[in-house]
């Protein structure tokens, strides 16, 4: 079974201050949910301390890259998402606890149905910002992500110069926030493969990027009895051709 998106997805959120306290919709038939989530801070580094939907504990698929090219020398900025395989469905709390106090943070939670239970997050397939990172002269951000003809890549970007974002190559999950000091968007990729890259729309030519995207991995297809028999190379000989005494006519 393929991954694909529940929809509607929520709008993204955005705060400030030293936790979140606040419900995302989670589709009835989805069987995975994902938090995107990006942060910022002017004075010191910051870290999610506790972080839970509907008081479960969701999973970080890696630690956030601080990148530091914001419009103040000393600001921190961070993407960090997470999984939470079989969510509760329906209007549930996220709750997230920071190590101090956020300047703003920006939020998602998105349905996602035919995840595997086990390991959602594909191998291999996470891809974050590094420190430096900036868009390009044409105003971009791209990533590639390893992914899988029946994955589901999904990103979160945050540009960290006060930049709006304006699009993406890819599906908007929910509505971009604006709001706040700078702005944030997340998004799944339109057609599964097995690398796809996704390109944002980040404002200004030179600003400060974070970023992350990995692949939701799809359910494993379980095997049956007859999956596991060998080929014996007969096919289409009748049973009473089989095992008959020598001499013996059919």
């Amino acid at each position: 079974m393929a991954v694909n998106v529940v929809t509607p997805a929520p709008a993204v959120l955005n705060g400030t201050g030293s936790s979140i306290s606040t419900a995302f919709s989670v589709p009835a038939t989805s069987d995975c949910a994902v938090c995107h989530l990006t942060y910022d801070i002017t004075t010191s580094t910051v870290t999610v301390n506790a972080i839970t939907y509907a008081g479960a504990t969701m999973t970080s698929t890696g630690a956030p890259v601080d990148n530091n090219l914001g419009a103040n020398a000393v600001s921190h900025n961070y993407a960090q998402q997470f999984t939470k395989v079989a969510p509760a469905t329906g209007s549930n709390t996220l709750a997230v606890t920071f190590s101090a106090s956020t300047v703003d943070w920006y939020a998602n939670v998105v349905g996602f149905i035919g995840v595997d239970q086990t390991t959602p997050v594909l191998a291999g397939s996470v891809v974050k910002n590094t420190a430096t990172d900036t868009s390009d002269g044409s105003s971009n951000f791209s990533k590639s992500i390893p992914s899988s003809t029946d994955g589901r890549s999904v990103t979160i970007v945050m540009p960290c110069g006060g930049n709006n974002i304006t699009a993406t190559n890819q599906t908007q999950d929910g509505t971009f926030s604006l709001a706040g000091t700078n702005s944030c968007g997340d998004d799944h990729c339109t057609t599964a493969a097995t690398s796809v890259t996704h390109t944002w729309g980040v404002g200004g030519a030179n600003t400060g990027v974070v970023f992350s995207g990995f692949t939701l991995a799809a359910t494993a297809v379980a095997s049956t009895a007859n999956d596991s028999l060998p080929n014996l190379g007969i096919k289409g000989i009748s049973m009473q051709h089989m095992a008959q005494p020598r001499g013996w006519v059919g």
